[in-house]
């Protein structure tokens, strides 16, 4: 129960923190939502580098990395692709700093060798994809979660986090981007 409870108390945080950023009071714009992403994704990620140093912390601080990881990849993500929050107006553009919090996530996963880390990040990664309109960017992004995911297994050895990323990826497709294709 303690290594369950913790990923879904830390996948709540941040998807609360997500809707905080979408549906927040109509006094703040979009360059505040945005920065109160990436300080919660910061703060998430620097609480969880200190508790790694406690032995008897650990499963608690690899979920809070996960997550902070996770939060600062949607808050990325959200600097496009969602019209509320958006302050940048190229996808491409989006792409850059998507591909740099995505090899952040990556390095950090393998400094720390936590399979926990790397599925709770890769997890929210693929939900954050999925919840925005489908196009060719939602491909792009797409690929660059399942790149670094079968980069991470390959290196590792990870064969369980292949099975869940490969069931993550048909999911997005069956319960998201498939019933867009077909209403539009």
């Amino acid at each position: 129960g303690r290594d369950w409870l913790n990923r879904i108390g830390v996948t709540s945080l941040v998807l609360g923190v997500a809707f905080f950023i979408l549906y927040t009071f109509q006094y703040l714009g979009p360059v505040m939502k945005i920065a109160t992403g990436f300080a919660i994704a910061g703060g998430l990620i620097g609480l969880g580098v200190w508790l790694e140093r406690r032995d008897s912390l650990r499963w608690y601080a690899r979920g809070l990395l996960g997550g902070g990881w996770a939060l600062l990849y949607f808050t990325t993500y959200a600097m496009h692709h969602l019209p509320m929050v958006r302050i940048l107006e190229s996808a491409w553009l989006d792409l850059l700093p998507l591909a740099g919090v995505a090899a952040g996530a990556v390095r950090h996963s393998l400094k720390y060798r936590s399979e926990t880390i790397t599925a709770l990040a890769l997890l929210l990664g693929f939900i954050t994809t999925s919840i925005s309109d489908v196009t060719h960017f939602t491909l792009a992004s797409s690929v660059l979660l399942v790149g670094a995911l079968a980069w991470i297994v390959r290196r590792m050895r990870w064969h369980r986090l292949y099975l869940y990323g490969v069931v993550a990826s048909y999911a997005t497709y069956l319960f998201w981007i498939d019933p867009q294709i077909r209403l539009s």
